[in-house]
């Protein structure tokens, strides 16, 4: 990730995107046996910076699992955005128009995780963050919606050498 030059406000956006790939990993390995969903708060990190940094993971393939697929869908109305608001406990942050709201589908060959960062005030972000099957319908509907893929959505990898 750029560096700010701060070396402090560096190593705290870094502490938050590790804090990020690890509540993804930890979802993943353990998410569809306990049920359970992660609602947090990223400090010194905005949905640009998320959106860079799960990019770079699907990439590299860089979480302990292999060829997972990270995708994501675009929150293009007022209404969907509440909704996640409302599903997500995030009072007052009206939709800010220069930052494209997203919800990431990361998936691997038998579960698929939900991530959903919402942009608050200053540089934190709120994340929810749970097993697919778990999430509300209208996020379901969401991903059943990301249609067949075209030429430019088709990602090539780094495969690591054995």
């Amino acid at each position: 990730m750029p560096t700010t030059g701060d070396p402090i406000e560096d190593g705290n956006k870094q502490r938050s995107l590790d804090t990020l790939k690890s509540e993804i990993s930890t979802m993943i390995e353990f998410g569809g046996e306990r049920g359970i969903f992660t609602d947090m708060v990223l400090d010194d990190v905005n949905t640009t910076e998320i959106d860079r940094y799960l990019r770079v993971l699907d990439k590299n393939q860089d979480l302990p699992y292999k060829l997972y697929k990270c995708s994501s869908v675009d929150v293009l109305d007022m209404g969907t955005y509440d909704m996640l608001c409302d599903y997500s406990q995030v009072n007052d942050v009206p939709i800010d128009p220069c930052i494209q709201q997203k919800v990431y589908f990361i998936e691997t060959s038998d579960f698929a995780v939900t991530v959903i960062p919402i942009q608050l005030n200053g540089n934190h972000v709120s994340v929810n963050i749970e097993p697919l099957e778990h999430s509300p319908e209208f996020v379901k509907e969401m991903y059943k919606k990301m249609g067949k893929l075209k030429m430019e959505d088709i990602k090539f990898v780094k495969l690591g050498k054995k």
